[in-house]
């Protein structure tokens, strides 16, 4: 290195300047040595070992500095600190036995401990009372684990569960936990106060009652506690608002007495091992007595006979049993446990003795006497509830972790050794209990038995003070660490600022001191204590800490399954399905408990919830709920990809390609507002703009115009992500968007593109990115929505009405029915009427047409007006020829221009011959081609100017030249014609529309300048005086029943033909063959083809083919006999089925209430419903309104037959349902004339008069001898209705309307009313009156008589004599689904059967006659 240095000094000598170089030189030189030496003293202090990476060092930190910075690392929360005050020295870290295992021990040990066990395990019995001490502490040790695992993983910070679990599940899990972990930390703090205040008042000082004798009144021993409790919370927050030391000290003497306590009573139970003589129970019968002193427990004492026996009349219990003296404490060696072993729970008032037997334990003469009665209802659950915080206060460790040296060992170990200790203490205690007392005295909540004394403390050695003073002093202990623990926790989710509201409560004292957070707490604990009853807040504390460890256990199965990298536990012996057993045990037991304060905790973390992830601020801690939402989006969009999308999940994912000015703003802003209105605030929006140049210098431009995009997004509410892209060129950039953008299965489907408005002023650039991108959206299978007139769309906050004009020139499938739907479902368009036009053609039938659309849109339930615009051929007018001349000389202009251009700047270079020469050359035959191809676009011009690339041929010669040439070509004067035609009927029909949305014309398949400057041209001329237009090219997007279904016709198909229709044949041999196939031609061919093919046929074989057909009719005529006596026999049976049709009856309206009787059929194995098909029944069951126990016969029996009955199911509208659940019977009747009655029983009804309803069918079984070939059968081919008689303003079949009308001249405004048709079962009985064989009818007549026909055999073959099993599921249509895809593949070929039929058959089902016979309605085969 000295060697470098001396070269370097030498070097920088030598570039010295001379004296006569001058000022400026000598300047220059002199910072040139001070750059050079202040680089030379930074790398200086580099390590020379370390020269290759003196670059990365001047932003990264050594190695040594960055281990250094993790080693010093304090994971305390900073207090408040005060700038006068002197610095505080260092604090002592503390191990495991003091800063874990015993704060542990302190906080689980309490109040329950001392003044509820016994009587827990006395109501309970010895094994649900181990039972249940048993499952709080699996609770507790579950959740220790789990904790431990997260504890484990990393630096532990200060702050507890709460930091825990925020950082583990995300600031919303945490927030909701702190909170209810702060609040379950108050609440113990009232218990606390309240157990130590009935500790004394009820143990120590009973003559301190202010409300008087509490013994005899459960009243005002509550209120003394509110009283007292008051008082003592006033205190003991003051002690904490003046001096945490004082708390903290108190703490080790609370400690102190805990354990002391403890060890006490394990000494007293042995030391009474053979009972003790001290305490001695009165008992009448089998019922314990109170108030009674010992000596005189005797009937015959005057004490308690005056008490029983007022005015000489005694009570029956206290004559029929004698009083006894009972030992209290009896001893291990008595064998009480035995009878302490099973629960003795009781109801509210009863009274509590020995065993369950009624007489012992009801109340039956209705005073109580001194005889004590359960104060509450007792269960396995509640007593669960009232145990369960004696085993909380496992957190004591990890909320010291701060202050531990090595928190990572300390915490598991320190708390899972105290679950252990205080467990073996609990569940030895239940054992020991119920084998040393007796179950009376067991059962004695307050002592009162014993004179008010506490029995564990006449359990203890070597006297009851010892425990009455120890646990009074350990429940105020544990009062004061809730009461300073849980300001702090506040204070903590204060300062994380993920719940704005609670921001004041951040700020500290000038000590440091979390005031504000204190004086919540001493607010909150105050409606604890107003509760009074420490058996009404440790179930409702024990929901709130039951959540917390929920979510602890939460927190870490999730981690665990996530797998994160980043989940790293030191403490190994942990497993997720541990920590679930631990959440599963936690809801539980919240849900045994008490169900309704589990619904107030779950309410309120709920609450908590939604609130942080609507107004809180956004952490990102790396939670297991981010990784997770990671992990569901993973698997999500690989389960979008294993197959094509269905049909029915189709949905447009927009994709908005938004142009920038040159401030990198979006240049028209509506278009987002339009994208919002489309999608009605919900769905995949994307949003991407394109910028020309290189992203490694204009990066920075990219960053601006993103946040730009994404702002104009957020002010419209678009919700969806955005980008932008930086590219060579705008063109090719648009296109790799639109081919790249998206992920997996959620890639856009629907592109939206401006219109742009000055193509005819910026040139060939603008309209050849716009139809570039149209090309690239088709050939991606991409719809395409161009709006026109956007800054005239109306804003997202606006609400507009008037019309929506749809445009259906050419089939795209139906995505110009989808787009006004869709749109209608915003605010902005909802009050608006969609309209429906369509364009009718000479040979289409505009009637038929506008039948056929409005049965499409009911099928669609969509409500629109329909017209069909009729079309005639025209002659070309002038004006076509004029605006066709117009657009081919500015095209020729534009060109010789361009070649001028190019010309002049290649002067003196290499001549290019003009392309168009070669097109004269090759005009005729490219005409020729064009003409025979499919192309809708057409030829170019078949005359242009002879214009060369001479480089000296001036404009103005060029442009004479043009004008002096030029004729119009006859495609693009056809093309002209169309657009001008179209766009007067549209502008006649829709200029006062809101929004008109027409499709979009393909782009021409020729890249060529002229071909596309005239697309442009057109689409100018068909959207000329429509101030808002829609344009739209989508693909071939199906309208289904239940979906609208998307695909692209754009792109051309690889394949040459199709089996199923022959549409697209390449040479003409293959289409010859084709075309002889019969199967492939419509009836009315097929039927020609053959008639001829059979008379070309040889004269022997038509003579076979005519004796054949003999033979058939004679067969034919006995099928009409065979037919004749089917009718008999169901005529015959019919009558005999009638009695069983009868009982039917009675059972289903409850004049007959059956027997019970079992299947006398085999029922199927049943399936299974998992899954989604399983959870959508679930659902569905229960959303279905619950028949009550007691209904009478079988409600609503017909009702949901119908509804269960696809094809009757469609005939009963909701407004139907009332008088429809009056139906009582279906009859069906046969008559001698060929026919039958359907009769239609009904009880009476508010809507009409009739009882019965009828409907009759007209049968005809004979062979029609004009065409005897298509008899198959009985066939239905007329039916007659029944008048109803409605009641007034009842009639189900019209509904009432209102529209206001305004007088043209004056102005004034009225109301017309008038009653109109509608939807309606009971049409059923007035079908259409059949004419004669000779008349016509008319289509929908027609249909709706096939329809009709179809509905009574259905009803006669199938629903009437099976009804039951409609309703009971044991027969589904299935063949409805198959008819449906039937229905969709024979869409086409209705109208080739038009001539036959006269539309498509009802269902898919109905029988079509052949030949040119003109039927009257469609004949219904009875079958």
């Amino acid at each position: 290195m000295q060697c470098n240095s001396e070269k370097d000094d030498s070097n920088e000598v030598n570039i010295m300047p001379s004296e006569h170089n001058g000022t400026t030189s000598e300047t220059k030189h002199a910072d040139s040595r001070d750059v050079h030496s202040a680089e030379e003293n930074q790398k200086s202090t580099i390590d020379p070992n370390l020269y290759l990476y003196d670059d990365d060092l001047e932003t990264r930190p050594h190695i040594s500095t960055f281990i250094s910075s993790i080693a010093n690392y304090e994971n305390t929360i900073p207090a408040a600190t005060d700038p006068d005050a002197k610095p505080s020295p260092p604090s002592a870290r503390m191990g495991t036995l003091i800063g874990v295992f015993l704060p542990c021990i302190q906080n689980i040990f309490g109040v329950i401990l001392f003044i509820r066990l016994t009587w827990v395990v006395g109501t309970a019995g010895a094994v649900c009372g181990f039972l249940i001490v048993l499952t709080c502490c699996c609770v507790t040790m579950l959740t220790a684990i789990s904790m431990s695992a997260i504890a484990t993983n990393g630096v532990v910070p200060a702050g507890g569960s709460y930091f825990m679990i925020s950082r583990s599940l995300g600031p919303e899990f945490g927030g909701a936990v702190g909170m209810l972990f702060y609040t379950g930390t108050t609440l113990a703090a009232a218990m606390y106060i309240v157990g130590a205040v009935e500790i004394v008042l009820t143990y120590m000082a009973p003559w301190a009652s202010i409300f008087g004798d509490f013994t005899k009144d459960a009243e005002a021993m509550y209120n003394n506690f509110r009283v007292y409790g008051t008082i003592l919370l006033l205190f003991m927050g003051m002690i904490v608002f003046l001096g945490v030391k004082f708390v903290n000290k108190f703490a080790t003497v609370a400690l102190a007495c805990v354990i002391f306590s403890i060890i006490a009573v394990y000494v007293g139970i042995f030391d009474n091992i053979h009972g003790n003589e001290k305490l001695y129970l009165c008992v009448l019968g089998k019922r314990v007595l109170k108030d009674i002193p010992i000596e005189n427990c005797t009937k015959e004492d005057p004490l308690l006979f005056d008490l029983y026996c007022p005015d000489h009349k005694c009570d029956d219990y206290f004559q029929n049993h004698n009083v006894s003296r009972v030992k209290g404490i009896r001893g291990l060696a008595s064998g009480v446990f035995y009878d302490n072993i099973w629960p003795s729970f009781l109801e509210k008032g009863q009274f509590i003795s020995y065993g369950q037997d009624s007489v012992d334990i009801e109340n039956l003469g209705g005073q109580s006497y001194n005889q004590i009665m359960a104060d509450i209802t007792t269960s396995f659950t509640l007593l669960i509830g009232i145990f369960f915080p004696s085993v909380t206060g496992i957190m004591a460790g990890s909320n010291r972790s701060g202050d531990l040296a090595d928190a990572q060992k300390s915490i598991p170990i320190g708390t899972i050794c105290a679950i252990l200790t205080t467990s073996t203490v609990y569940l030895s205690s239940v054992l020991f209990f119920a084998g040393t007392v007796d179950n009376l005295l067991l059962r004695d909540k307050f002592g009162q038995s014993i004179g008010g004394k506490l029995v564990v403390a006449n359990i203890a050695w070597p006297n009851q003070w010892v425990i009455l003073i120890g646990s009074f002093l350990s429940t105020l202990g544990a009062g004061l660490q809730s009461l300073t623990g849980a300001p702090r926790l506040l204070q903590a989710i204060a300062k994380d600022e993920i719940i704005p509201f609670l921001a004041p409560f951040a700020k500290s004292s000038k000590r440091g001191e979390p005031v504000r957070a204190l004086l919540l707490t001493i607010v909150i604990c105050q409606c604890g204590i107003l509760l009074g009853n420490v058996d009404l807040l440790a179930p409702l504390l024990s929901m709130f800490f039951l959540m917390c460890y929920g979510f602890v256990n939460l927190a870490c199965a999730v981690q665990t399954l996530l797998r994160t990298p980043n989940w790293r536990p030191r403490f190994k012996f942990y497993h997720w399905s541990l920590s679930l057993l631990g959440l599963t045990l936690c809801i539980s037991v919240m849900i045994m408990t008490s169900w309704y304060f589990a619904l107030i905790a779950i309410s309120m973390a709920i609450v908590i919830y939604k609130y942080i992830e609507y107004r809180g601020a956004e952490k990102e801690w790396g939670d297991g709920i981010r990784g997770m939402a990671l992990t569901a989006a993973r698997y999500s969009l690989q389960r979008l990809e294993e197959g094509p999308p269905h049909t029915k999940n189709w949905r447009p994912q927009i994709l908005v390609l938004s142009k920038l000015n040159d401030n990198l703003i979006p240049k028209y802003r509506k278009i987002f507002s339009f994208a919002t209105q489309l999608k009605a605030g919900k769905g995949l929006t994307i949003c991407v703009s394109v910028i020309k140049g290189d992203h490694t210098k204009i990066s920075n431009k990219a960053v601006d115009a993103k946040t730009t995009l994404r702002k104009y997004m957020t002010d419209e509410k678009v919700k969806g992500f955005c980008d932008v892209l930086v590219a060579q060129e705008i063109g090719e950039g648009l296109s790799s968007v639109i081919q790249t953008i998206g992920l997996g299965g959620m890639k856009p489907n629907t592109v939206i593109i401006g219109w742009p408005y000055s193509w005819r002023q910026e040139g060939r650039n603008s309209w050849k990115t716009f139809i570039q991108t149209v090309r690239t959206v088709a050939a991606c299978h991409m719809a395409l929505i161009v709006p026109k007139g956007i800054n005239f769309y109306p804003e997202s906050n606006h609400k507009i009405g008037g019309n929506i004009d749809i445009w259906w020139i050419v089939h795209d499938g139906g995505l110009l029915m989808l787009l006004p739907f869709l749109l209608k479902q915003h605010r902005t368009w909802r009050n608006c009427k969609l309209r429906i036009f369509t364009v009718a053609q000479i040979e289409d039938n505009s009637i038929q047409m506008k039948k056929d659309l409005k049965t499409f849109l009911y099928h669609l339930r969509i409500e629109a007006d329909v017209e069909v615009v009729e079309m005639n051929n025209s002659d070309i007018s002038a004006y076509t020829y004029e605006r066709t001349l117009m657009m081919e000389q500015r095209n020729q202009m534009l060109r010789a221009l361009d070649h001028h251009y190019d010309a002049i700047k290649t002067a003196s270079k290499v001549r290019f011959a003009d392309p168009t020469i070669e097109e004269i050359q090759n005009h005729d035959s490219h005409n020729e081609e064009k003409r025979n191809s499919i192309d809708s676009d057409g030829p170019e011009s078949s005359e242009t100017p002879d214009i060369t690339s001479n480089k000296d041929e001036s404009t103005e010669k060029a442009d004479g030249n043009l004008k002096s040439t030029v004729k119009p070509d006859e495609f693009n004067v056809r093309r002209m014609h169309t657009a001008i035609k179209l766009n007067e009927v549209i502008v006649e029909k829709s200029q006062d529309a809101q929004l008109v949305i027409m499709n979009l014309p393909g782009p021409p398949r020729e890249v060529r300048a002229e071909r596309e400057s005239n697309y442009m041209e057109f689409l100018e001329v068909l959207t000329e005086g429509l101030e808002k237009v829609l344009m739209v090219r989508g693909g071939v997007f199906r309208l289904e029943n239940s979906a609208f279904t998307f695909e692209t016709m754009d792109a051309p198909q690889e394949g040459n033909i199709d089996a199923e229709s022959c549409n697209e044949i390449d040479d003409d041999k293959s289409n010859s063959d084709c075309q002889s196939m019969p199967a492939y031609m419509n009836s009315v061919l097929r039927r020609q083809f053959l008639q001829q093919m059979v008379k070309s046929l040889p004269a022997g074989v038509q003579n076979r083919l005519t004796v054949l057909k003999n033979l058939q009719l004679e067969q034919l005529s006995l099928e009409a006999e065979f037919f004749e006596e089917v009718y008999k026999l169901e005529k015959k049976y019919q009558l005999k089925y009638q009695p069983m049709f009868e009982k039917r009856k009675e059972i289903i309206v409850g004049t007959v209430d059956p027997a019970v009787e079992s299947p006398k059929w085999k029922e199927p194995e049943s399936l299974s419903i998992d899954g989604e098909v399983g959870d959508h029944i679930r659902e569905s069951l229960k959303n279905t309104k619950r028949m009550p126990e007691d209904a009478k016969g079988i409600p609503d029996f017909w009702l949901t037959v119908f509804r269960n009955t696809p094809t009757l199911s469609e005939m009963v509208q909701s407004h139907d349902e009332p008088a429809m659940r009056k139906l009582t019977d279906i009859v069906i009747k046969y008559d001698n004339e060929h026919s039958y009655f359907l009769e239609f029983h009904f009880d009476k009804n508010e809507y009409f008069s009739n009882t019965v309803l009828t409907k009759q069918y007209f049968l005809k079984s004979t062979v029609d001898p004009d065409d005897p070939f298509a008899f198959e059968g009985p066939e239905i081919y007329k039916c007659k209705g029944c008048v109803i008689n409605w009641e007034k303003k009842m009639n189900l079949t019209v509904k009432t309307i209102r529209k206001k009308q305004k007088h043209k001249e004056r102005g004034a405004v009225r109301t017309i009313v008038k009653q109109v048709p509608t939807d309606s079962f009971f049409n059923f009985f007035n079908p259409p009156e059949v004419p004669s064989d000779k008349e016509e009818i008319d289509d929908e007549s027609r249909q709706i008589l096939a329809t009709d026909f179809e509905i009574g055999h259905f009803l006669r073959a199938r629903t009437i004599p099976k009804a039951v099993l409609y309703y009971t599921g044991d027969i589904v249509d299935d063949e409805d689904d198959e008819d449906e895809e039937e229905y969709e593949n024979e869409e086409e070929e209705y109208d080739e059967d038009e001539n036959e039929g006269g539309g498509p058959p009802a269902g898919g089902r109905n029988k079509t006659s052949g030949g040119n016979k003109k039927q009257s309605p469609n004949d219904c085969p009875n079958q």
